[in-house]
């Protein structure tokens, strides 16, 4: 993982290994069929790709195709300036049906609560 600001955007970008694993945490399939999640763009927007390699971000919450935009990742090579007041600071709790995530900063989303 990968965390920093690029340009106004604090970035949480997941390596290969943890796309997977951040996919299924954040159950991105069941909101979003056909994306995966390959990082965090400030507090609330998922950055996802597509099966073509296309990439987008998308509020977390509500989740949900029309709201999807195209967004450019930094270049290749590019280097994120790390801000240690803002390393760690998701936390991830998954409940039966529902996925919560809350920041140290008082944030806190869900998916799939009524």
């Amino acid at each position: 993982m990968t965390e920093g600001w690029y340009g106004d955007d604090h970035l949480i970008l997941f390596n290969e290994a943890e796309v997977s694993s951040a996919s299924d945490r954040y159950a991105i399939s069941q909101f979003l069929p056909g994306y995966r999640v390959i990082g965090l763009r400030g507090w609330d927007d998922f950055i996802l790709q597509d099966s073509r390699g296309s990439t987008y971000s998308v509020t977390t919450v509500p989740a949900v195709a029309e709201y999807l935009s195209p967004y450019t990742l930094p270049p290749a090579g590019s280097s994120l300036s790390p801000d240690d007041r803002f390393q760690a600071r998701i936390k991830l709790v998954r409940k039966a049906g529902s996925v919560r995530w809350r920041s140290d900063f008082g944030r806190e989303c869900c998916l799939g609560e009524p």
